[in-house]
């Protein structure tokens, strides 16, 4: 469910209201398989990751002129399930799964291409910045590519041994 919080000028909650409930797919029956995965937030746009591994993860958006109910953005196959990196930046999208899987999206999620990975070990997080996609996998590496996969460079941080997930300030 999706909820709208007010607050006052403390920060205190003055209204709770629920905005939506994630429960039907596209044909309107109701969604009995998966779990809420991440919240993306992009501009006006809340992207919803679900994870299933039975039926293959999805993305749904809320914001603009699309609801939830409209359907899935995305369904990725269940072999990337579970997805564990997911950004939004703009019109630039990322997923990284299972086994080192990405998929991407230069148009705000309306169609998404598989491009070559730099591992073969699942995603754990992904970003973009500045127009560059970052992805960690489960030992702990670090890449990024400038060139929607074409070519990798790996980062290789002093004194870390195993770095899960990344975080972007800004523009550095």
């Amino acid at each position: 469910a999706l909820f709208q919080i007010s607050l006052d000028e403390f920060g205190s909650p003055t209204t709770i209201d629920e905005l939506f409930t994630l429960n039907i797919d596209e044909s309107g029956n109701t969604i009995t398989t998966g779990q809420p995965g991440a919240l993306v937030v992009s501009g006006d746009d809340l992207h919803i990751l679900v994870t299933d591994s039975v039926g293959g993860d999805r993305f749904y958006t809320y914001g603009g002129n699309r609801l939830p109910t409209d359907g899935a953005r995305e369904t990725f196959l269940p072999a990337m399930s579970p997805i564990l990196g997911f950004a939004a930046c703009g019109d630039q999208m990322i997923a990284g799964g299972n086994g080192g899987a990405i998929e991407i999206s230069t148009d705000s999620g309306t169609t998404w291409v598989s491009i070559v990975s730099p591992t073969t070990n699942d995603i754990t997080s992904a970003e973009i910045v500045d127009g560059r996609y970052w992805v960690t996998d489960a030992l702990g590496g670090v890449y990024f590519t400038a060139n929607e996969g074409a070519d990798w460079t790996t980062i290789t941080l002093p004194g870390s041994t195993n770095v899960t997930d990344l975080v972007f300030s800004g523009d550095d």
